[in-house]
Formats: C-alpha cells, structure tokens, sequence
C-alpha cells in the first residue's frame, strides 16, 4: 500500500493555466497557493519527509506539468537549491516551456554521451531553480528507466541539490511514472477538480503502491463556486497533504 501523511488545504484561487502550450503565467493568488506547498514540503522534509519526488496524475491535462513547474519554483525563491527534471520522455515540454534546447537531456546523460553539468540548464528568471531537459524523446522510455544508470544520476542530482521534482507522465496507461517513482521513493500526486475521478485517484495510488506520496494537489477549482469546490474536494477526501488550486482549460 502507498503511504499517506498530513493532510491540508491550501484554499482556492481564481482561474489559472493548465498543461499546454508555453510556461503559463498565473496570476499572484495561484502563486501563492504554490508557495504555501512549497512551504508545506520544506516542513514535511524538515520532518525527516522525501526532498525527491515525481509529479504525477492519474490521466492527461490535469496540470501536473505546471505544478512540478511552479512547485520548483517556489522552493527556490525559499532559497533552495531546486533541480526540476523531465522525465515526460514520450512527451517531454519543460525546455519549450523556457526556449531552452532539449538536447542534451538526461537521456543523453544515461547513455553517456554527455555529462550532467553539460545538460544542466538555469532557469531563466527563476534563481536558485535548475532544470533538465529530456532530451531525446522516446517512444518505449523503458530501456532508459531500467538503466541503472538511471539511478546514478538521481543520486548525483539529490547529492547536488536540496530539492529533486521529477515531471513524469500520468501514472495510469503506462509504467513510467511507477517505475521513476520507485526509483525516487516520493511521489506528488496531482487531481483535476470536474475531471478527475475518484476511482481514478485511487487507481493511481494503487499504481504507486511502495512509494511514499507525500501530497495531492487539486487543481481545476473554481475560486467562487463553494458547493462545487466542496465536492471537488471530495476527489482527494483522505489522501495526503493537499491544496486546492484553480485552473481552466
């Protein structure tokens, strides 16, 4: 069985971005719900919680890219070292996102034909946050995962960093979120409000069986709509940690 911790509410926030298309731009009450997360995961490290983790969901556009995103950028400007990785290999969108070259990526890093410092990226405008790239994209991402070389360069980021966010894909329909996430041990679960169901959540727990999930975050919750923001907070009712972020889309 997965593991659960704390659990809290962070609140509601007007409407923001979800997955698609360049970095979004959130308007200051979602950054501060990021921010209260942030704060939320410091405490739960100083706790003796995970500093690595994968950043999941169950199924697509539940804005789990985002939230690794921005996430990771909260606990820089906490004044941590961050590292936010994409392990998205089917689909990997973190160096769009910032107009920064994919190549070389991590892939590129486990195979060998490149070192780490050579596919480390600085965020732009984002101090203290560093992000790899994927690199080349893979349709079986297996052969990647499975390399044990894999594990090494999870261990050097997490020797090299206070923070280690994994952006996976969604942890139903493929093995790769699991499979990173066994890797990791930590696991950050993201749920779409309207969109998410609950048998999905928990089919992804399920999924992520052995990992310790440290929090769930809802997203898609309407600021003003208290009845369904009350429902919607039902998807994510006795999971882990939680905060309740809007976005549409």
């Amino acid at each position: 069985m997965s593991t659960y911790d704390t659990t809290f509410e962070a609140g509601l926030v007007p409407a923001a971005a979800v997955d698609h298309g360049p970095q979004p731009a959130l308007p200051l009450a979602a950054i501060e719900q990021y921010r209260a997360l942030a704060r939320r995961l410091d405490v739960e490290r100083a706790a003796g919680g995970p500093r690595a983790m994968v950043v999941t969901s169950p199924t697509t556009a539940e804005g789990r890219t985002t939230t690794a995103l921005y996430t990771a950028i909260a606990l820089a400007g906490r004044g941590h070292r961050v590292v936010l990785a994409d392990f998205d290999l089917r689909r990997p969108e973190i160096a769009a996102r910032h107009d920064l070259a994919e190549l070389p990526g991590l892939v590129e890093v486990i195979r060998g034909e490149a070192s780490l410092d050579q596919a480390l990226r600085l965020a732009p405008g984002a101090p203290g946050l560093t992000l790899l790239p994927a690199g080349t994209a893979q349709v079986d991402p297996a052969n990647i995962l499975f390399d044990p070389r894999t594990k090494s360069l999870i261990d050097s980021l997490c020797g090299a960093f206070d923070f280690v966010l994994a952006d996976a894909p969604p942890a139903l329909g493929v093995a790769d979120a699991a499979c990173l996430a066994d890797i990791i041990g930590g696991a950050l679960l993201v749920a779409r409000a309207g969109r998410t169901s609950r048998r999905e959540l928990a089919a992804a727990a399920a999924a992520l069986r052995g990992v310790r999930i440290v929090g769930c975050v809802l997203t898609g919750v309407e600021a003003f709509a208290s009845l369904e923001s009350k429902r919607a907070e039902q998807v994510v009712a006795r999971k882990p940690m939680t905060t309740a972020l809007a976005t549409r889309g």
